[in-house]
């Protein structure tokens, strides 16, 4: 692709896990590449996923169920999409508010403080039954309803027998307007990636209760996603954008970089929030335990971070079974044609990267 012609669109959310496609961007990985790529900030999910399913991006930052439900057309139009890389794993985390926070400690000065996810969700569940204290039900937000923050939240709430269909509500909330709906007192708590955890946290709305990680150590979260469409009629060009987040996705995950990455995100174009707020985020990704923020275990590398794992595309695809109404008619080929890791595994070998079985 030449610089004359017209620039990619990638688009994104504002959050760390971002970091791949605007540090490609500013570390010119993708000139490098022989790409000229315009970065678009967006403002919610769905956004993002109709502007790749018509054609408006080219590409994007994309919440890793979302290429499946696209495919099946489960809440939008159906439209094929893949991904050849995951952005990372884990990320997410569960912050609750103040009173809800001070709901769960002192529920009962008999039983000990839970130090699991399960005992959490027993905490919620007995204040569930307990209706008659509360206004309204308990209300807990989520970033879209085809999100690993979902699943990931319900998977929490049955573990403590909580029917998150019965006994709570469970909203759609963008991430960017998360802690001003905690503020207002329109939900009670939410599950998102950061900087919005620590930043209602830093501002005393809430608490973070748990993490992803504590859910699901290593759980996926975000993917570089495009239509099929796209993809096969621009073969070597999304090869290009898979080799170029690849290695910015590497440059991530060393510590030496750590203190680099918030100079990045803060500019106005990309996340445009205090330094300060982004570098207690980073330094969360791997925040020693007796810190003022839990650990997210934030991988964009390790662990085979970049990665599309068949076994995690299967595991989405039993969430979107289990949230739809009717039975969903799922190909026997569906993981193998949204979660490319033969794509994957060209552009890793490429860049020499050795590439597990």
């Amino acid at each position: 692709m030449s610089s004359t012609e017209s620039p990619l669109k990638l688009g994104f959310m504002p959050l760390l896990d971002a970091a791949p496609l605007i540090v490609a961007q500013e570390l010119g990985l993708y000139k490098a590449e022989g790409l000229n790529v315009s970065l678009v900030r967006e403002s919610s999910w769905a956004t993002i996923r109709d502007k790749v399913a018509f054609g408006i991006l080219d590409g994007a930052h994309m919440l890793a169920p979302i290429p499946f439900a696209s495919t099946l057309g489960l809440g939008s139009v159906r439209k094929p999409m893949l991904t050849a890389l995951s952005l990372g794993l884990n990320g997410n985390a569960m912050t609750v508010s103040k009173a809800l926070s001070s709901d769960l400690t002192q529920q009962s000065s008999a039983l000990p403080q839970p130090t699991t996810p399960a005992e959490w969700a027993q905490r919620l569940s007995a204040l569930t039954r307990d209706s008659a204290t509360r206004a309204r039900p308990l209300t807990l937000a989520i970033v879209h309803p085809h999100s690993m923050h979902h699943f990931l939240l319900r998977t929490w709430l049955k573990s403590g027998g909580v029917n998150p269909e019965q006994d709570l509500n469970i909203v759609v909330v963008p991430p960017p307007m998360m802690v001003s709906a905690l503020e207002q007192g329109d939900i009670d708590g939410f599950c998102v990636g950061e900087p919005y955890n620590a930043i209602a946290q830093r501002k005393g709305l809430g608490d973070i209760l748990l993490t992803g990680h504590d859910i699901w150590p290593n759980a996926p979260e975000k993917v570089f996603g495009v239509t099929q469409q796209w993809a096969t009629a621009h073969e070597e060009m999304h090869h290009q954008l898979i080799r170029a987040l690849i290695r910015a996705c590497q440059w991530l995950d060393r510590p030496e970089n750590r203190n680099d990455i918030s100079g990045m995100l803060c500019q106005p174009d990309y996340l445009g929030l205090d330094r300060d707020v982004l570098q207690a985020a980073v330094q969360q990704m791997s925040a020693p335990q007796g810190t003022a923020l839990p650990a997210t275990h934030k991988h964009f590398f390790q662990h085979d971070a970049t990665v599309p794992w068949p076994a995690h595309g299967h595991w989405i695809t039993q969430q979107l079974q289990e949230l739809s109404a009717a039975a969903l008619d799922l190909p026997p080929t569906l993981v193998a044609d949204v979660y490319r890791t033969d794509l994957y595994r060209r552009a890793a070998e490429s860049l020499n990267i050795p590439c597990p079985t």
